[in-house]
């Protein structure tokens, strides 16, 4: 498992703009403690609004006497298949047989029931087979017999069928560096005030880890002050007045501009306020404020 998953909000400052700040989270983590004898060659990093529903299957085992069951039996997943289980196979086996899988990452196994009469449930974690067009099927080696000559059978039924999170994205990381341990990643095109949940799994040749997840378990890029008014023009009205053209902000910063200030002075470090002279004329310096036009602003 990777060690260190965290997620942070981008502070806006001189090298990052407000909508940057506004829309962003940035992703750190160390390398996993081990490799398992094969470099890690990717992390998955999956990130959503809201939890979806996880896949349910289960196994059941069919006798037509009800006397006790005994073989074995393999389970197929896509173009991936378990070693031989036996029939009484706990549910820590099988849970264990379906994580070895290169494309199982997690997954929850519960038997009940006694031979020959068992039933494994399982609940898919990290994935969610009925979205990509997967189930589990029992491979043709899968030999059962009973203690009269009967045929017993395993039948797989689907209980619960998997729903993908709300807003449920991806990016890969591929890594180039075999000795580098420690990795940054910052997602983009998120929506400011709407927290997100991340987590991370790494991947060798031999499939994908459990996914971790990050600290904290959910983070909103924030909401802010909106970045400054574009492209001010001021020209000439008249002889007693100045027009002002702009347009509105790059960024709204995740929240509805409410509001426009505009200041006028005639020291350039707009500092008449702070110093007012006696002999400072009213119209030396002053602000105006004026309710936003809306977003069909552009300019004003």
């Amino acid at each position: 498992d990777q060690n260190g998953v965290t997620v942070a909000t981008v502070v806006a400052d001189a090298t990052v703009s407000v909508m940057e700040s506004s829309s962003t989270l940035r992703v750190s983590w160390r390398a996993p403690f081990s490799d398992n004898g094969f470099n890690v060659s990717m992390y998955l990093i999956e990130y959503w609004l809201a939890d979806g529903i996880s896949e349910v299957q289960e196994i059941v085992l069919q006798s037509q006497n009800g006397n006790p069951v005994q073989g074995t039996f393999t389970l197929r997943y896509g173009e991936d298949k378990t070693g031989s289980l036996s029939i009484d196979s706990s549910a820590g086996d099988v849970k264990s047989a379906l994580e070895s899988l290169l494309t199982i990452r997690s997954a929850r196994v519960w038997r009940s029931g006694e031979n020959p009469d068992y039933k494994w449930t399982v609940t898919f974690v990290s994935e969610y087979p009925s979205v990509s067009g997967l189930a589990l099927t029992l491979e043709h080696t899968t030999a059962l017999i009973d203690s009269i000559g009967g045929v017993p059978t395993l039948q797989i039924n689907l209980l619960t069928p998997g729903v993908l999170p709300i807003g449920y994205s991806t990016q890969v990381v591929h890594v180039d560096d075999p000795l580098q341990t420690h990795y940054t990643y910052t997602l983009t095109g998120l929506t400011a005030g709407q927290p997100y949940r991340v987590q991370l799994s790494a991947a060798n040749q031999l499939g994908q880890s459990r996914p971790q997840t990050s600290i904290p378990r959910e983070l909103a890029p924030p909401v802010q002050k909106p970045s400054s008014p574009m492209n001010v023009i001021l020209s000439v009205a008249s002889s007693q007045s100045l027009e002002v053209i702009f347009s509105k902000p790059e960024s709204d910063g995740g929240d509805t501009v409410t509001l426009y200030r505009i200041e006028w002075d005639t020291d350039p470090a707009f500092g008449s306020l702070e110093s007012s002279p006696a002999d400072a004329l009213a119209s030396d310096f002053g602000s105006y404020s004026f309710v936003s036009p809306g977003p069909q602003c552009q300019p004003c």
